[in-house]
């Protein structure tokens, strides 16, 4: 079955999101709100809206929508896009009250408030754990594991479709024992996200480059890897990321976001607005 990157790290913005034929995984994206000290470039929100676009144009034609856990760049919180577009759809999502943290949790409920407030018609299943089989493929999902090496940024799952794709969602790598569950996978192709290198309070070693090393050419490699410019020389053996299924340059935007206002300079107003203020130019308050 063909799948299709939508939106990621070497795609110019923070994400994961993914198409497999009629499913939709983590349809969202955003940026850093600060690298280097400094706020996204315009340049990133151009490519942010680019990315908005390719989701929204996945979504249009999906029946089934994976959430694997609430952090932004995984689930839209209802301004890269109307929220409405997932009316009629089957919303498979992490369980919103077990194995979750209080900020995921907030968001969680937000999230299904808006569209109960929407009155947006979706049929809603729990992830965690489970096996069912939805609009003509057979779901298996992990049980919830750690967002990388502690509990402290809460839980996601992983999944793997009828047996011929697997996605980690945000393990960091996998470095601990549970991440495990997908080397028991035999799918074809297994997208993960490998380890935060750009993060200096997270200590890097050999144990979050296991899942990788083990899947070998099975694995397609992006997200928090890739905010650094140099995040291939870390790994034992050649890879590919989103930018390489697609056949396309890489767009490390975020990792080479000073190099961006060095070459591309803003004018002196931008460094005053914040955030939301520089959102709004690119995603109108709906």
């Amino acid at each position: 079955m063909v799948w299709e990157p939508l939106a990621a790290e070497t795609l110019g913005v923070r994400s994961m999101s993914v198409r497999y034929d009629n499913v939709v995984i983590d349809p969202s994206a955003s940026l850093a709100p600060r690298r280097f000290g400094l706020p996204p470039h315009p340049l990133e929100w151009e490519e942010l809206v680019n990315a908005a676009k390719r989701i929204v144009r996945a979504l249009d034609g999906s029946d089934v929508v994976i959430i694997t856990h609430y952090h932004r760049d995984h689930y839209n919180p209802g301004w890269l896009y109307d929220n409405s577009i997932l009316d009629g759809k089957i919303l498979i999502i992490k369980d919103y009250k077990r194995f979750i943290n209080v900020s995921q949790k907030i968001r969680a409920y937000k999230f299904l408030k808006q569209l109960q407030e929407k009155r947006v018609n979706v049929r809603i299943e729990i992830a965690d754990n489970s096996l069912m089989e939805v609009s003509s493929h057979i779901f298996k999902f992990s049980p919830p594991l750690p967002h990388g090496d502690s509990e402290r940024l809460g839980y996601v799952v992983a999944v793997e479709i009828d047996g011929e794709f697997a996605f980690s969602s945000d393990i960091q790598g996998g470095p601990l024992d549970v991440h495990d569950w997908l080397v028991k996978s035999e799918a074809k192709t297994v997208v993960i996200d490998g380890p935060p290198l750009y993060l200096s309070r997270i200590k890097v070693d050999d144990s979050h480059f296991k899942l990788i090393n083990i899947l070998g050419g099975r694995a397609i490699v992006d997200h928090h890897i890739a905010r650094i410019k140099e995040w291939r020389k870390f790994l034992k053996f050649k890879v590919k990321a989103f930018n390489d299924v697609l056949a396309i340059p890489e767009k490390l935007l975020e990792a080479k976001r000073d190099e961006l206002y060095e070459n591309y300079p803003v004018e002196d107003s931008w460094f005053k607005l914040s955030f939301s203020e520089m959102r709004s130019l690119y995603f109108p308050v709906r």
